[in-house]
């Protein structure tokens, strides 16, 4: 069985989405939900998003950023297959009056989350991206909370050769870098967590070079948590 419809979830550049509020019948009042549409006789998710996009709302595709095959929307219900694609995307929008009222907005995904949080109707769909939104958010700020708790409480290193991007540690030397990891993993370990990995590494300044991406970071060694 093939897909029936797509789902599409535009980025701006700046990490913005695109969202509609549409009437629906069914449940008498407006819908949170992403542009979507049925596929085209032999067309495909990808193709099928890019168009839709473009009808609807009058935005171009930048680049794909991903393309999930989906599932069914309600297989007690239907057959239907809905795939959902990530898309960038530029321009400018605007609504659609055709056989659908279809208003559009820019938004960011927390703004997003605090007004399907707060109640406001919204299709299963846009509330399991969300869903998957918030808990990597939760991991990332506590991963955040702990790299800034070590990097600000060894006292044992010179003050600037350990720091916190918030995403990793960064050590100026080797040696700091390793004891770090030993550090997270006995603490991670007495805590029961063994499915969590911590692993190091070292942005070398030759690679980046050869490659042409030297940055701040390059020199540096890190620790992260996968």
């Amino acid at each position: 069985m093939g897909w029936n419809a797509v789902c599409i979830v535009p980025f701006f550049e700046n990490g913005d989405v695109l969202a509609t509020k549409e009437f629906r019948y069914a449940i008498n009042t407006y819908c949170l939900e992403f542009p979507a549409g049925l596929l085209e006789a032999r067309e495909g998710s990808v193709e099928a998003a890019i168009r839709e996009l473009k009808e609807e709302t009058g935005l171009d595709t930048k680049r794909v950023l991903f393309s999930i095959p989906g599932s069914f929307s309600s297989a007690g219900m239907t057959d239907e297959k809905v795939a959902v694609v990530g898309l960038e995307v530029s321009g400018t929008f605007r609504d659609s009056h055709g056989k659908e009222e279809i208003h559009c907005f820019r938004t960011t995904i927390q703004e997003l989350w605090e007004r399907v949080r707060n109640g406001e109707p919204c299709s299963s769909r846009m509330q399991c991206f969300l869903m998957g939104w918030h808990a990597k958010e939760e991991e990332k700020k506590q991963k955040e909370d702990i790299f800034g708790e070590f990097a600000g409480n060894l006292r044992d290193y010179p003050e600037g050769e350990i720091w916190s991007t918030g995403n990793e540690i960064l050590c100026k030397s080797k040696s700091a870098a390793y004891a770090i990891v030993d550090m997270l993993e006995t603490m991670y370990r007495v805590g029961g967590r063994e499915d969590v990995q911590v692993s190091t590494g070292y942005y070398d300044p030759v690679e980046d070079k050869r490659n042409g991406e030297k940055d701040w970071c390059t020199g540096w060694w890190y620790v992260n948590i996968g």
